[in-house]
């Protein structure tokens, strides 16, 4: 049974990549390792907004007592995308709520992996989100808050 529904959500985390990826990129870790810029994509705002929601969505969907779920193939797919989409809005506004509300659910789950095993630390799944988490850090201190 644990098989099948982790078969289930990492089939959620494609659907993901599905939808965010740009059209002919081939993937999150193709958009993100560019460096050529060939594929030029820069995400709208609202499209940001968007894979930022969706994206915490699938973190809330990692099993509370299986935190190395994180560390799938699916997730790190998404996760270069999300990074991606990131790096790429440079300046963009982003939600400091949802931003907020991501950074703390990286940083529970990285807490939960090296409780249970600590080289998880240094998986590539773990330097993603730590790096997203960095990333949304910086966008937040770099804009005011609402109403301010």
């Amino acid at each position: 049974m644990q098989n099948i529904e982790f078969e289930k959500r990492e089939l959620t985390r494609l659907a993901f990549v599905k939808k965010y990826v740009p059209e002919g990129v081939e993937s999150g870790h193709t958009l993100l390792y560019d460096w050529d810029s060939s594929s030029g994509y820069l995400p709208a705002v609202d499209e940001l907004g968007s894979c930022l929601s969706s994206y915490l969505v699938l973190l809330r969907d990692v099993p509370e007592d299986e935190p190395w779920d994180v560390l799938g193939v699916g997730m790190l797919d998404a996760s270069e995308l999300l990074l991606a989409f990131l790096t790429r809005a440079d300046g963009a506004v982003v939600n400091h709520e949802l931003s907020a509300a991501l950074q703390h659910e990286i940083e529970s789950l990285l807490e939960k992996l090296v409780k249970f095993r600590e080289e998880y630390a240094h998986y590539d799944g773990s330097n993603r989100l730590r790096s997203i988490s960095e990333l949304l850090n910086r966008a937040i201190s770099d804009q005011p808050a609402a109403g301010s």
